[in-house]
Order: structure tokens, then sequence, then C-alpha cells
């Protein structure tokens, strides 16, 4: 019964999506209000026919419904209620419906805020972009309903299911990590959709409009989330004592984020100058394809990494889609070349535009640096057979000099108006830059690093001076300054983030660790920490082993806990996985994992001290705090002064 339910409302989303787009097709040629109404009410139930197929997979995950091999798969009699509702996106055909749904969500974004601006009028560039949206909603539809659907049946009826993966259900984070990346990776097609009904149409006045960056902002700010949340479930859970190891797979969640991030920027050159318009179709295109590479590369088993999931036969189809928006949106740009020349040209950039198109190149440039790294090995693979890899020192080799420019940059743009003035840049950026030369010489007193220290000095720089900003914005809006200028306080408080989380990423590479052997009760040295077995413990059931062990840890003479590294093992995939025991201060971490479980009374261990860990989790949450407020809606100055006149009314009332 769900099987079939559950593919219903996956066919009648396809049906309902093709009619939609013949619909809106046929209203070009006539330029009819009624057939895009008609088409608009297909799309609605097109998106409500996702979100039944969504529900009626979650109705058969929670009552373990084995009929259905996705359910046999991913769930078990004793998964708990979280992750048995995250199992819905653990497996690939579960994913793909997730991205589905999101992007029905956001093809409903579009539809509604087309409908308030149009306001009758038939608008031939907002059809054509719901067409894309269409389109896009149709590839995936088709992939669900003929190769990879969630409502396959199985062969037989089991007792019990296999669970989810056992990665998957170690951490909370996992449970919101992949959804907020699909936010962040689906909402960029809404930018596309847009683009791709500009060149066609030839009219580029809402590529910039403010549903297009909103809807890029709601995406990048997702995204970031997402990517910070990655790395947290990666520190507490693989046990490694990192966050980030420059995964094939981690990669596909950063290229998307960085040509995102060089968009935004972009954009506001195009909104307020006219300028970069050829630069940012090309960014938005780039973003939406990496978008569905870094999809492909997760769910089509072709790369080994913790983070692939699954090995399937969507590999084909999502490299199709991928192949598919760059040559043609490569193919519409050539197309449109005289077109999407911007009406202003770059030899007139004032020194703010070219601090905006220097931001675009590093950002580009390092995804190019990132980009040919995670392909390589698999290039190299295909044509050689040899298994190569790309470690941690190539990218560090580019990252470094990429991070200090960013960081140079995000301090000097905002300190310059987009209007020339006769304030020099450098008076501008004194005080910002004495402050940063100052830490600079202060870390080097330390005994810190050159690099180290150049970090502390370059993060200082931005935070002082996006802090002079926002006094400044204060002074000039007062009172309403979030209401007036959101997205001026909102940008302030993502750079003092980023500063922050790059000079917390820089400190917590000072590393410290060591492996050792513990006899139970025996007290034994490690560095500066004294640790004692105290006890091991088993617990479990059918689906779950746990074994962990208590050890007892001091710190220069200070006791910091019992700590309880643990190894859990899973039988019906036979498959064990180690989760670190953690503590977490201001100005370190212990990080403790079990290397072997307890063999006659002994257990080896790998304790590591990690500085400064937590300041990046922080830094990452002011970040989403900053995006979250660039949201709000801004009101405009007429609107201000008019709201400022009627309060006064009510002053002189009262």
């Amino acid at each position: 019964m769900k099987a079939s339910l559950g593919s219903f409302f996956l066919v009648a989303s396809l049906v309902c999506s093709i009619f939609a787009f013949a619909s809106y097709s046929i209203s070009l040629k006539l330029k009819s209000n009624l057939l895009v109404k008609n088409a608009r009410r297909l799309s609605y139930i097109s998106v409500a026919s996702v979100v039944g197929a969504f529900v009626i997979l979650q109705v058969a995950l929670f009552t373990n419904d084995y009929s259905l091999q996705f359910v046999y798969e991913h769930t078990a009699n004793s998964t708990n209620a979280l992750f048995t509702f995250t199992a819905a996106w653990a497996g690939l055909e579960g994913s793909l419906l997730l991205w589905l749904l999101v992007l029905g969500g956001y093809s409903t974004y579009v539809l509604v805020s087309s409908r308030n601006s149009l306001k009758g009028e038939f608008d031939a560039t907002t059809v054509i972009a719901n067409m894309v949206m269409l389109l896009m909603m149709i590839f995936f539809a088709v992939m669900l309903v003929f190769s990879a659907s969630p409502f396959e049946k199985a062969q037989s009826i089991a007792e019990n299911g296999l669970g989810a993966n056992p990665l998957l259900q170690e951490h909370v984070a996992m449970a919101i990590h992949p959804p907020l990346l699909y936010i962040g990776y689906v909402g960029f097609f809404v930018p596309f959709a847009y683009l791709v009904a500009s060149l066609i149409r030839k009219d580029f006045s809402t590529l910039s409009s403010a549903r297009v960056r909103r809807s890029s902002m709601i995406a990048w700010t997702f995204l970031t989330a997402g990517v910070i949340l990655g790395a947290w479930w990666s520190y507490e859970v693989l046990g490694w004592g990192g966050y980030w190891a420059w995964d094939p797979v981690e990669n596909a969640s950063l290229l998307p984020w960085l040509t995102a991030t060089a968009f935004m920027h972009s954009t506001i050159v195009e909104h307020k100058r006219k300028m970069l318009r050829g630069w940012n179709a090309t960014v938005v295109i780039a973003t939406c394809a990496l978008a569905v590479f870094g999809t492909f590369l997760t769910r089509s088993g072709i790369v080994n990494s913790v983070h692939a999931f699954t090995q399937s036969n969507v590999g084909s189809w999502l490299l199709s889609l991928f192949a598919l928006i760059v040559l043609g949106g490569a193919g519409l740009l050539l197309w449109r070349f005289d077109e999407v020349r911007s009406e202003r040209s770059i030899k007139g950039a004032s020194k703010k535009e070219t601090m905006f198109l220097l931001n675009n190149i590093v950002f580009c440039v390092f995804t190019l640096v990132v980009l040919l790294g995670t392909l390589y090995p698999l290039i190299a693979e295909t044509l050689r057979g040899q298994e190569i890899s790309v470690g941690t020192p190539y990218y560090e080799k580019f990252a470094i000099p990429f991070g200090f420019s960013v960081l140079l940059l995000m301090g000097i743009a905002p300190m310059v108006a987009f209007a020339e003035t006769n304030v020099a840049i450098n008076e501008r950026i004194r005080i910002p830059a004495i402050f940063g030369a100052i830490m600079v010489v202060l870390g080097v007193l330390l005994d810190q690093t050159f690099v180290t220290s150049l970090a502390i000095g370059a993060s200082t720089f931005v935070v002082v001076g996006s802090i002079m900003v926002l006094v400044k914005t204060v002074k000039q809006s007062g009172k309403r300054t979030i209401i007036e200028r959101p997205r001026k306080v909102g940008a302030m408080i993502v750079h003092i983030g980023i500063a922050l989380i790059g000079l917390s990423i820089v400190l917590s590479s000072n590393t410290w660790s060591q492996e050792v052997t513990l006899t139970k009760g025996k007290p034994s040295t490690a560095g500066p920490y004294t640790l004692t077995f105290i006890n091991e413990r088993k617990s479990g059931n059918e689906d779950i082993i746990s074994t962990s062990v208590d050890i007892k840890i001091i710190r220069d003479g200070k006791l910091l806990g019992v700590y309880a590294p643990n190894v859990r093992t899973y039988p019906a995939r036979n498959m064990s996985v180690g989760t670190p025991s953690v503590h977490t201060s201001f100005v370190r971490d212990t990080y403790v994992t079990m290397i072997t479980t307890p063999v006659d009374g002994e257990v080896a261990i790998k304790i590591a001290q990690n500085p400064a860990v937590l300041y990046i989790w922080l830094s990452g949450i002011l970040i989403v705090f900053g995006a979250i407020i660039s949201l709000l809606p801004q009101r405009r100055k007429v609107d201000m002064i008019k709201a400022s006149k009627e309060d006064k009314k009510l002053e002189v009332i009262k």
C-alpha cells in the first residue's frame, strides 16, 4: 500500500510538472495570463505531491515497513525516533527525494514572490524562469521514478532492518547537516533559472532583483551552516582529531560555497553600478554546476570517502545534468555575448568596485585550485589506472595565501565607498592597520610563529575595521540601524566571524598528540597529562553493541574529569565506529580516542591537545547569525521618514 501510494505521488508530481511546463510554453506564444495561472496551479500540485511522497516515506520508516527495500536498508527495530526520521536522507533514493522536496520549496518561493511583484502583468522572463525550475523538478522526478525510487519493494519481508549507516547515527549533527547542504545547493538554481531567462529574453532587470538576491543569500546561509556543521561532525565522530581533511566530498561542499561567496559580492556591484554582468552570469553557472557536482561525488560512489555513503547507478544522471548546466550555460553566454556586456565598463571602476572584482578573482582562483586537486586523482585513475591522492600539503600551499588575501580585501573594501571621496584609503584604514601591526608584534614577542602572528594581525585588522563600519552605521541610523540597514550590519558581522574563524583555524593547527597503552588501575603519563584506566563497560542490543572505557585524566595537577571514548559495533553491517571523548575549554580541547578495545586489562588510546577549536564553532555561529540579520527586510528611506513622522504625530496626540 505505501509503495503504491508513494510511487503514485512521485508520478503525479512528474505528470503535473510536465503539464505545467507545457502550459507555460504555450502561454509564451499567446501571452496568456490564464495559461500562466493554470501552470502555477499545476506547479503547486506537483510540489504538494512531492510533500505527499516524503510523508509516505516517513510513515513507512516509523512503522518499520520492511516490505520497502529502502526502509529495510536504513532503519532497524531499535533505531530511535530522531535517526528514523533522518533515515529518509541517509540513503541515495531518500536523499534524492529530499533534493526534489527542497527544489519544490524554492519553486514555490519563486511562484509566490513573482506573483506579488507582477500584479497581473504578463512577464515572459519570470515565466521562463519558472520553466527552468520545472525542468529541474522533471529531471529529478524522472530519476526517482525510473532509476532510484525509495518505494521499491523488497524481495522478502524481514523481521528487522539493517539500520542506518553507522556514521550517520553517531551524532545529532548528521540529523541536520545533509538538509542544510541541500537547501544551500538547490537554492542557487533560482539565480540560475533567472539567468537563463534573462539570456533568452535579453532582459537583465530581474537577475539582480531583490527576490533573486534574497534567494541567493538564503542558499549561502544554509550552505555555510552545512559546511561548518559537517566539520563539527567530522571532529566529534570520526576520531582522527581534525575537522577538515580536504577529502573529495568535503571539497565538493566547499567549491560551490567559494563561487557563491564571490557571487554574493559581485551581484552588489551589478545592482548598484550595472557592472560585472557577464562575470556574474559565469559565476552563477559555475555555482549551480558545482552544486550538482558535489551531489555527484557524494552519491555516485566514484570516490572513496567517509562522506560518500552510497554506491549507485545515478552517477551518469547527475553527470549529465552537470554537463547540461555547464554546456547549456556557456552556450547561452556565447549566444548573448553582446548583451551580457555591462552597461558600464570596468575601466571606469572606482576603488570599491575594483576591490569587489579582486575579491571575486581570489575566490575563483582558489576554486580552480581545489577543483584541480579534487579531480586530478579521478582523472589519473581513469586514464592511467593509477590510484593517486592529493594530500593536505597541496591545499595548504594555496590556502594560506588565499586566506590572507581574503582577510586583506575584507579589511579594506568596507572602508571604501562606492562614490569617490576626498579621503584617501590609507587614512580610512589607518586605525585598523595600526591595531593589526601591534598584534603582529605581540604575536612575535609571545613566541608565536610568523604565520600565526600574521594571522592574528590580519584578523585584528578586519575585526577593528568592521567594528568601525558598524559604529559609523549606528551613528547614521541610530536606533533604527537593524531595520534600515540590515544588510550592512549583517555583512560586517559575517566579516568579523570569518576573520575570527580564520584565526581559530591557524591557532588550532598547533596541535599535539600521543598514543599510549594503559593498564587498568595504573597511572601513565603522556605529555602534560596523567591518565588512569578505571573501568570498561559494554552495553547494547541486537543492532548496536557499545564498548567504552572510563579514563581519569589529570592535567598539570588539575582533574579534568573521567573521559569515556567508545567503539560501537553494528553486527548487521559488520562494521565498527570509534567515537572520541572530548573535553572542551576556552583554551584547548582534550581529545581522547580508543585505538584498540580492552584486552586483559589493557587498552591503547590516543590523547590529543587541540587549541582554540571552540572558537571555530563559535565563529561559525556568528557568521550564520550575521547572514540571518542581512536577510531581514530592509525598509526604504522614504518609509523610514514616513514612520518617523507618524511617531511624532502619536507623541503630539499623547
